[in-house]
Parts: structure tokens; C-alpha cells; sequence
């Protein structure tokens, strides 16, 4: 009986992982990083069947009842099963480190890198780093905000670069928009799995982007959402780019999330400058004033953005 492959098995443990736990969870990510995907998902198993019988806890069977703790549901071989199963009739794409393919920006978040990736389309699209800009802001522009979100992103595909954005309403629809209207790639990065579409109203855009760009998603199909998915998909959202502007967000908006990532990823920042800020603009006067974000200015004529001039200095808009 012929050996399995290595790389078969590989991907079924993270698989299993991403089935268990919580995207980014970081001691999910370090037990990875020590013992591999596959020896860490043994000891898990292994460890959980014993843990009983220890007196006193080592490093490796604390973080492991730690993580029994947080996610009591392990699952079993058959979910896994399902989960290539729906992947093979539907045409998704498993991607994991060390394939060819796998975003090697994405390692830049070290133990927080996702375990493996689900993606229809072009995944090849990541891999021209130097022309990745993520666009993201509110869900529910203003009409100065979603005309800047319009002529930045009309710039930015005219300048060349391939756009990265959440697939959400309002910002992230128009960026998505405007490089499909060019005919260009562009690149959803999913909260939910890729074979479902969320909102439920962009599932003709999901579909579009799929046939010229790319869906990925570090959620495998059937898994439910969880209360972090939609914060921790904008990790990969800053990862995956060379900078992001965040074209409107109030105080409280998961744009931040997103600039919070790329600082602290050492990515370039960009947000618009608005004349006269509103509260729906709080968040862009934020990372101005505190972040160093450079600023974008608002309501001048649109320049030919590109991803050599971006990093250098603010342009106006």
C-alpha cells in the first residue's frame, strides 16, 4: 500500500486546525510553528485524552488545555473529509505553506499567519507584491467618501495597481468595483468561507471577481462565522499589501483594525484628508494626527496614483 503524501497530510492537519480554531489564534499558531501542523494536531489529541492524569501541567499541555478550554469541539476526520470533498465539486483551491502559491507576505504575521488558504480564481495574483494596495473604509460612506473611494480607486487601477479590499458594502465595493469597470484584477480577501457570499447581495460581485481576479478566505466551507472573523480577516488585508488607504471611517470602524495591522506590520498608511472632517471622517483625522497616516487630500483634480508614487509622499485627490 503506497504511503500517503506528506503534503496530503500536511494539508488535512491545517485544515483540521482552521476546522478548530479561531483565525489567527496565536497559540494555535506557535504549537504550529514548534511542532509542525501535523505533530501538533497528534499531541493535541494525544494530550487531551491525558490531561487528567498530569499533576502538574507543562508548557505544552497548559497551552493545549487553554485551547480545550476555549474551543471544547474538536473535530473529527470526517469534517475534514467534507471539507476536500466540497472543495474538489466546487472548485476551490487549498493553499498552504510551502506550496508555491502560498503569500509570502503572509508570513510577516508570524504565529498569526493563517493556517491555510481557500481561494477561487487566480491565486497567482498575490504574488506581484509591489503592485498590492488594500483600500477599506466604512460600510456606509458619505457622498465626499464614496466619491473618494471612486477616483482613488479609478487612480490606483490606472497606476497599475491590483486592489485588495473585504468584499463589504459601501468602501470595499466600489474599490472592487472600479477594477472590474477597468477590466483589471482584484482580490477579496473573505470573512466567510468562498463559497458562500456575504453580504448575500454581492454574490454576483464574488462571482466576477473570481472569473478575473481573486476570492480567498482563510475559512473552510461549512465552518460558521465567528464573532472574530471579520476583524481578524483584516490581518491578512494589510498582510497581503505593500500599503493601505483608508479612504473614510468614523471612530469606531474596522478600517482601524485594518490600519492598526499595517503599522504594525510595518506597512505604508494612507487615509484622505477631508476639508471640513465630519464625524462620519473621525477615524481619517485619527490617523493623521496620531498615527502619521499620510494623508490623501480630498477635492482636488484626480492624479495618476501608482504604486511607485504612492510610498513616497501624499497625493492629492
Amino acid at each position: 500500500m503506497a504511503q500517503a503524501d506528506p503534503r496530503s497530510i500536511e494539508k488535512r492537519a491545517r485544515i483540521w486546525w482552521a476546522l478548530w480554531v479561531d483565525p489567527g489564534d496565536r497559540v494555535a499558531g506557535e504549537l504550529i510553528e514548534r511542532w509542525g501542523a501535523v505533530r501538533a494536531a497528534r499531541k493535541v489529541l494525544t494530550l487531551s485524552r491525558q490531561r487528567t492524569r498530569h499533576g502538574q501541567a507543562s508548557r505544552t499541555l497548559a497551552e493545549v488545555i487553554g485551547l480545550l478550554r476555549r474551543y471544547p469541539e474538536i473535530p473529527l476526520k470526517r469534517s475534514v473529509d467534507a471539507v476536500v470533498d466540497v472543495c474538489e465539486r466546487r472548485g476551490i483551491t487549498i493553499t498552504t505553506p510551502g506550496d508555491s502559491l502560498w503569500p509570502s507576505s503572509l508570513e510577516d504575521l508570524g504565529p498569526h499567519q493563517p493556517f491555510v488558504l481557500f481561494s477561487r480564481g487566480r491565486l497567482e495574483v498575490v504574488h506581484d507584491a509591489s503592485s498590492l494596495l488594500s483600500i477599506v473604509g466604512t460600510r456606509r460612506p458619505s457622498v465626499e467618501g464614496a466619491t473618494a473611494a471612486r477616483d482613488i480607486s479609478a487612480a490606483l487601477v490606472e497606476g497599475g495597481a491590483t486592489l485588495v479590499s473585504g468584499g463589504a458594502l459601501g468602501v470595499d465595493a466600489i474599490a472592487h468595483r472600479a477594477a472590474l469597470r477597468a477590466g483589471v484584477a482584484t482580490i477579496v480577501v473573505a470573512a466567510t468561507s468562498v463559497d458562500r457570499a456575504y453580504p448575500r447581495e454581492h454574490s454576483s460581485l464574488f462571482e466576477s471577481v473570481s472569473s478575473t481576479g481573486l476570492l480567498v478566505s482563510e475559512t473552510p466551507p461549512g465552518k460558521p462565522i465567528s464573532p472574530t472573523s471579520f476583524l481578524a480577516r483584516n490581518r491578512l488585508i494589510a498582510a497581503l499589501s505593500q500599503a493601505t488607504i483608508v479612504v473614510e471611517c468614523p471612530a469606531r470602524s474596522g478600517a482601524l483594525s485594518t490600519a492598526s495591522h499595517a503599522a504594525t506590520l510595518g506597512r505604508a498608511l494612507y487615509t484622505v484628508k477631508f476639508p471640513h472632517p465630519s464625524a462620519a471622517q473621525a477615524g481619517n483625522e485619527r490617523l493623521i494626527e496620531e498615527w502619521n497616516a499620510e494623508p490623501i487630500h480630498y477635492g482636488q483634480p484626480p492624479a495618476a496614483l501608482s504604486t511607485q508614487q504612492l510610498p513616497s509622499a501624499s497625493v492629492a485627490v
